[in-house]
């Protein structure tokens, strides 16, 4: 099971500190519009997008419960997509 708990600043527009723990794993990001983070799950099996990076450009609520996702623009394709805020990881300088 993954612990998640997200401080949101404001209107979100600011950024997102996100707080995640998978068996044993812990970390804690700051998401912030306009910088570049590293898809790492804490979970072994969540594999999708897994060591993409990635440009967050904004936060949105999805689904019933209101769960939080970044919108990002993939550094690889270009494309635009999503992705859920307790998968984000720093990258660190010189690592791209």
């Amino acid at each position: 099971m993954i612990a998640f708990s997200a401080q949101v600043s404001g209107d979100r527009t600011d950024y997102v500190e996100v707080e995640t723990g998978y068996g044993g794993k812990h970390r804690k990001v700051r998401v912030v519009p306009g910088n570049t983070y590293r898809i790492e799950p804490l979970s072994p099996q969540v594999r999708k997008n897994r060591d993409r990076v990635c440009r967050v450009t904004g936060f949105r609520e999805f689904g019933a419960k209101g769960d939080l996702y970044a919108n990002v623009v993939w550094e690889d394709t270009g494309q635009k997509g999503w992705s859920p805020m307790d998968h984000f990881a720093e990258v660190k300088p010189g690592a791209c």
